[in-house]
């Protein structure tokens, strides 16, 4: 079975897409302000002109619909007898939902299509794999040009042109590069701050390549390091180590977090690692599954993970350590080459 027809399965009814990462996912349309109809022997992309020709070259077994969507819509679902279709209920906007409310019934059909893009296929893989090797490569242009006083947006620029300069259509998130105390905030966003001799630097970076995120990150230290940060490091790299011996199919994703939660706590400082430890990738930067403290969720061969714990020292520094791996039946693939062991500047 193909994409749209692995959600009729599951949804067992007619479903409405709004969302243009998961507009993609089913049709390959890359354009914007559109939606998909998928039905029982039916496949439809509803747009305007400005997109049809493009529509029509990509969305390949989809019929295009332009100029009125809205009203084609209503054409088309009253034609062929549909009165309730699945939506995406986390994308969709109430004012969205009223522009199809007089005509349509909902129920949500959110979790069937994040359960499909949850297990990846081999062409996605290889589109991922790609993404993170382009990341790495930006990672060591930046390790290769850094230097103690230059600013935290001086780094970040070093990590996102190269990513863009060699394919990448644009950044996964915004790149942090938190040095210093700023490093104890895990999303602390690169700023003027200039990075001084003997801190630590928390690096969180990715890209878009092909449709598909990569997400990594790497804490740097600039000139000579205290012994302390170096102390800390070795348990952070301790602790993701340990998780990503743990990844495989059936585990679940609290098992992955337990197992880096664990080396943390052993070292006494479990009080300091203040997010979860992993998450998937794919065209969002944070989808199913993830690996908390609370998730049941089985992995699956050929899901995504991040394997990210860190510690956090309020007013001192940060450390995080992050790669991305796929899920195997008796372990997994880590996507990272590039070394884990404490770079100095």
């Amino acid at each position: 079975m193909d994409r749209c027809e692995r959600l009729l399965a599951k949804a067992e009814k007619p479903c409405l897409v709004t969302s243009d990462e998961n507009v993609f996912y089913f049709s390959g349309f890359t354009g914007g302000d559109s939606f998909l109809l998928i039905a029982d022997n039916f496949r439809g992309i509803f747009t305007d002109t400005r997109y049809t020709l493009q529509a029509k070259e990509e969305a390949k077994g989809f019929k295009v619909y332009d100029a009125d969507a809205l009203g084609n819509l209503k054409k088309v679902v009253s034609d062929l007898g549909i009165k309730e279709v699945g939506i995406e209920e986390e994308h969709m906007t109430v004012a969205e939902m009223a522009r199809f409310t007089s005509f349509l019934s909902f129920f949500p059909a959110g979790k069937y299509i994040n359960e499909l893009r949850a297990v990846k296929d081999d062409a996605e893989l290889d589109k991922i794999r790609e993404s993170e090797k382009l990341s790495e490569a930006a990672f060591m242009h930046f390790v290769n040009n850094a230097y103690v006083g230059m600013t935290e947006l001086r780094a970040a620029c070093l990590i996102e042109s190269y990513m863009r300069e060699n394919g990448a259509k644009k950044t996964s998130f915004d790149t942090i590069v938190a040095s210093g105390k700023y490093g104890a905030m895990p999303h602390a966003t690169a700023s003027d701050r200039v990075i001084e001799e003997g801190q630590m630097a928390v690096c969180d970076f990715g890209c878009m390549l092909s449709g598909y995120a990569s997400d990594m990150t790497r804490t740097v230290g600039f000139g000579k390091v205290p012994d302390f940060e170096k102390e800390i490091y070795g348990v952070v790299l301790a602790a993701h180590n340990r998780a990503l011996s743990s990844v495989r199919e059936g585990v679940t994703g609290k098992e992955v977090d337990k197992a880096a939660r664990d080396v943390i706590a052993d070292a006494g400082y479990e009080e300091y690692f203040i997010h979860s430890t992993g998450h998937g990738v794919g065209l969002f930067i944070h989808e199913s599954p993830t690996a908390s403290a609370r998730s049941e969720v089985l992995l699956k061969e050929n899901m995504t993970l991040t394997i990210e714990p860190g510690i956090y020292i309020p007013e001192r520094f940060g450390v995080r350590i992050e790669d991305l791996t796929i899920v195997k039946k008796d372990g997994c693939e880590d996507l990272n080459k590039v070394p884990k062991e404490l770079i100095l500047i």
